[in-house]
């Protein structure tokens, strides 16, 4: 259960407006079952259930709701290649209307037997189901609890805009493809790139961000240099970059960097 306002921990400032922790009062139940009972194969199996009240949400959260979510996650090796996907089913209520939601996404991942850089190669698509603003449900894909920024640190920033409900990593109503490779360039050394290239999957209504007349949401490429000095001290250097398509009012290119230097004790 995670409440918007912190109820369970004393709040030394209590004479001050509450800082809100969360979009509104929400709580959910997961029911998990994995197995390996066939060979090369690793298959995990999942029901969440979760109720979203509407005190303090906006855009496509602003209502309360209640989402039935099931989903399998499906890991099968066929040496030398990986097949990978996972694909899952919401329906519920959203405040008076009904809700479904589809999201999912399929990879492929190979490890070369070059020894010189050991490459890893991946390529895949993933899906994520958006509201149509013409039909009297509700269909765009509810995160649930996921708020990373699994895909870039970049874009995690960008889609908080298009669903109006102003929370970062509100993964909803996207298409991605994606390619990444990996590459070991000494024993302490890596480097992995990324190409992704983002869609909607249904209009917007526009505002400041978005044009609401186009689905084309750009090109992000990606690298990450990853380095280790010895086993307690490692840096790396993030870089993202954003080309924006017609989904945008504002097509202006986006740069993010990052570098990181980790001490371990």
């Amino acid at each position: 259960r995670n409440p918007r306002d912190d109820t369970y921990f004393p709040v030394l400032n209590e004479d001050k407006a509450p800082q809100a922790l969360n979009t509104t009062d929400d709580e959910g139940y997961l029911l998990d079952w994995k197995t390996r009972s066939v060979d090369n194969l690793f298959l995990e199996n999942y029901y969440i259930f979760k109720r979203e009240d509407d005190d303090g949400g906006t855009g496509i959260q602003g209502q309360k709701g209640i989402i039935n979510t099931f989903g399998s996650f499906a890991k099968y090796n066929l040496s030398p290649f990986t097949l990978r996907g996972q694909l899952a089913y919401q329906f519920g209520e959203y405040g008076n209307e009904d809700r479904t939601g589809l999201g999912g996404y399929v990879y492929v991942d190979e490890e070369f037997k070059d020894k010189t850089f050991s490459p890893k190669a991946s390529i895949g698509y993933m899906y994520l189901s958006g509201d149509d603003r013409g039909s009297n449900k509700m269909e765009a894909w509810n995160p649930l609890f996921s708020r990373w920024p699994q895909m870039s640190e970049l874009y995690v920033l960008s889609i908080a805009s298009d669903s109006n409900v102003g929370v970062l990593g509100y993964w909803t109503n996207l298409s991605m493809w994606r390619a990444e490779l990996a590459l070991k360039l000494t024993e302490k050394a890596k480097l992995t790139m990324w190409y992704n290239f983002l869609r909607a999957n249904e209009l917007v209504a526009g505002n400041a961000v978005c044009s609401g007349t186009g689905k084309n949401r750009g090109h992000l490429p990606q690298a990450r240099f990853d380095y280790a000095f010895n086993k307690n001290v490692s840096t790396y250097c993030l870089v993202e970059y954003l080309i924006p398509g017609n989904f945008y009012k504002d097509r202006d290119e986006a740069l993010f960097t990052r570098v990181e230097l980790q001490l371990k004790f």
